[in-house]
């Protein structure tokens, strides 16, 4: 009986710790299915012998994991992981990493086109439903100098003759393997996509668009380039410009993405001083320093500036001081000081504030209270109203000049807004206008506690300029033109969140017919308000994406070289729109030319002198250049300074330096000065013009530097 019993209860709990299992429906493709999938898609690597498998089902979406690893102590590492859709038989994703160490060119063996028509061969083969997609063009990133490994395709769905990219067929290709690395297979089964019924035309969407999203002139300040401010520019904001969508069936448009201790020193040099200890005498630069730092306010006198503006509760104490360079504004010296206290079974404060060290300016100030209680619904007691009146009044009453100058800005609002109710604070931000212009980087940025009406932060940001007279800017048509001429609306199915009224109900997915414009299809971040220039988020040019056109180059042997420098930027279009191949080429323009192959782009605002200063500068930073070495901007680059400056450039000048090693296969061999160099050079197949005799003191034509430049990028290097 005993024995009978406890049979009973072992298959009991036997059952019982199976119905988790048995929670999750049993797969339609079995685990064996699976692997023969995916090995099928994806051969194994012979090196990849450990295997191991998981399956998870999350809503509805089952799916089977597989992963093949080289065994640990394995003189080859690699993993290939391969996920499979349990349902329908489908690779969702596909990795495969092994150990490479390999040197590499930055020009690959293989070209984007061949590439291309590798990843469509797979995902052909793979996924039929890869005929309903179309593969997004793709906007080539700036050169950077670096090897190109991957090329990277993504095909999206189509859908009633209308792109949604949301689902897609992602593949990357090995560059110098020529293989597939990665695949991701991203499908919805199950959506209900509205028919492209009653569109309204592009030209009203261009109008609707532009009533939210038109391009906004405005001031904008560069980052510094070290110490040293850069001129203001006069620009067209584009940041908003891709947040805005237009339904293409009701003509709504709405928001989609919101993306938008110190000691005294002094008296510790006086006590030194008395003991009759010897100071050592300080620098220019040093006693610089400590002129300007005599100057400032002194941590008190900071201090006191905070607690007239506002009140720090006696309760607090002052835990951190520190008196150090704006990271925004390297010329200003500022003061940060932090105060808190915790108490137990009551919570606690931290204050935070920032003073300008030299005017004595409230720059920043943010207050934060905790209850032990935990987070409790606030008890509102003001409107936005009766919040900004007071945030208006504290402004006034501070900086009622610098007040005058602003105006207040409309902060974009989430699709559903917190209910009165449970609105725990209202925030405000002024913004700085100059000639009628608005200077978004600067004003005043506060919040206020709709539960007691205390400013809980304040920003404010305010410098002298030179603003740029915006007497020949574009006109705000113009400008809207240009940018919807040069990234049009695109009309796309997109999944969109509808929010109901209570913000607290998880908002339901529609899926419609949209006009935006896409990030990646947007030129720049801004335009030059005068030039009509694309301007990068720091305010730069951006490289000219048009290939230049050179019309002396037809037919000629160089052709192919200029043209594959062209695309990276390398070589750029002359005024004249000719390339000159076979003039001699110039020290700075060859210079020029072997910077911009390692990747080197300057940028920021024009120096005074030659126009080739930043990158004389920068090859003298890399010691492409050495202190004896004149740059003429007249005399044209020999044979041997070639070879020196390129190998230079190759991070090899110091084993180029090493004596009595090298020889140099050439018959001129003792003519040249720089035996190493020109050894190396040859040896790695760099001379454009390579002959039994190296002619050291022969010139490079433009097209041979040309030449030579695309040798320079097939260059193995580690």
């Amino acid at each position: 009986m005993k024995r009978a019993l406890c049979i009973l209860l072992s298959v009991l709990l036997l059952a019982a710790g199976a119905l988790p299992a048995l929670a999750a429906p049993r797969p339609k493709v079995s685990l064996e299915q699976a692997v023969k999938i995916a090995k099928k898609a994806f051969p194994v690597p012979e090196e990849l012998t450990e295997f191991e498998s998981n399956y998870s089902f999350y809503g509805d979406e089952p799916r089977w994991d597989l992963s093949w690893r080289a065994p640990s102590g394995s003189t080859v590492g690699g993993r290939l992981n391969i996920s499979v859709d349990a349902d329908h038989g489908d690779i969702l994703s596909m990795n495969i990493w092994r150990d490479d160490s390999a040197p590499k060119a930055v020009l690959p063996k293989y070209s984007r086109t061949e590439a291309e028509k590798l990843a469509r061969e797979v995902a052909a083969k793979i996924q039929p439903l890869f005929s309903e997609t179309r593969l997004v063009e793709r906007i080539d990133e700036q050169f950077w100098g670096g090897p190109i490994s991957e090329y990277s395709f993504q095909f999206e769905r189509m859908v009633n003759g209308y792109p949604y990219p949301d689902n897609s067929i992602s593949i990357r290709v090995d560059a110098n393997k020529f293989e597939v690395v990665s695949y991701r297979f991203t499908w919805d089964r199950n959506l209900d996509f509205p028919l492209p019924d009653n569109i309204i035309d592009h030209q009203q969407a261009e109008e609707l668009f532009l009533t939210k999203a038109a391009p906004r002139l405005i001031y904008f300040r560069p980052n510094p380039e070290g110490n040293k401010e850069r001129p203001i520019k006069l620009v067209y904001d584009l940041s908003r410009t891709t947040g805005y969508i237009v339904d293409a069936q009701t003509g709504e448009i709405k928001l989609h993405d919101n993306w938008y201790g110190p000691a005294d020193m002094g008296a510790l040099a006086k006590e030194q001083e008395a003991r009759g200890m010897a100071l050592p005498e300080l620098s220019p630069a040093e006693q610089a320093e400590v002129d300007k730092l005599a100057e400032l306010l002194t941590q008190e006198q900071a201090m006191a500036k905070v607690k007239q503006m506002f009140k720090i509760s006696s309760k607090t104490k002052l835990e951190h001081a520190h008196l150090s360079k704006s990271w925004e504004y390297p010329l200003q010296r500022q003061w940060n000081f932090s105060w808190g206290f915790t108490e137990k079974n009551i919570g606690g404060e931290s204050v935070s504030a920032g003073v300008d060290a030299r005017t004595g300016d409230v720059l920043q100030y943010n207050y934060y209270r905790w209850s032990a209680d935990g987070d409790k619904k606030p008890a509102v007691k003001y409107n936005k109203e009766e919040a900004e009146k007071i945030a208006r009044d504290f402004i006034f009453k501070y900086q009622p000049d610098r007040f005058a100058a602003c105006k207040l800005e409309e902060i974009d609002q989430p699709a559903v807004p917190l209910p009165e109710n449970e609105q725990r604070s209202y925030s405000f931000a002024w913004v700085r206008y100059v000639n009628g212009i608005p200077f978004p980087q600067q004003g005043f940025r506060l919040v206020v506690s709709a539960e007691t009406g205390a400013i809980t932060s304040y920003n404010m940001i305010w410098s002298d300029h030179d603003f740029p007279d915006p007497e020949g800017a574009m006109a705000q048509e113009d400008a809207d033109q240009k940018v919807l001429g040069d990234s049009p609306l695109t009309l796309e199915y997109l999944s969109v969140p509808q929010w109901e009224k209570d913000y607290t109900i998880e908002p339901e997915i529609k899926l419609g017919l949209y006009y935006h414009i896409r990030l990646q299809n947007l030129l720049g971040m801004m335009m030059d308000a005068k030039s009509g220039d694309y301007l990068d988020n720091q305010g730069d040019l951006l490289p000219d994406r048009d290939q230049p056109l050179f019309t002396d180059l037809e037919d000629h042997p160089a052709a192919g070289a200029v043209a594959l420098l062209a695309s990276k930027n390398i070589v750029q279009g002359a005024p004249d729109g000719l390339f000159h191949p076979d003039e001699a080429i110039t020290q700075p323009a060859y210079l020029v030319m072997l910077l911009r192959t390692t990747g080197f782009q300057p940028r920021g605002e024009v120096e005074e002198g030659p126009w080739y200063k930043k990158y004389e500068k920068e090859a003298r930073r890399q010691r492409i250049l050495t202190d004896e070495d004149k740059l003429d901007p007249a005399a044209t680059i020999t044979r041997e300074e070639a070879a020196v400056w390129t190998v230079r450039a190759l991070g090899q000048d110091r084993i180029a330096t090493l004596q009595n090693i090298w020889n140099v296969p050439a018959e001129d061999r003792s003519s040249i000065g720089y035996p190493g160099h020109v050894a190396l050079y040859l040896g790695q197949n760099l001379d454009p013009d390579q002959q039994t005799s190296f002619r050291p003191g022969g010139v490079l034509t433009r097209a041979q530097a040309a030449e030579g430049m695309v040798l320079f990028l097939h260059c193995e290097r580690y």
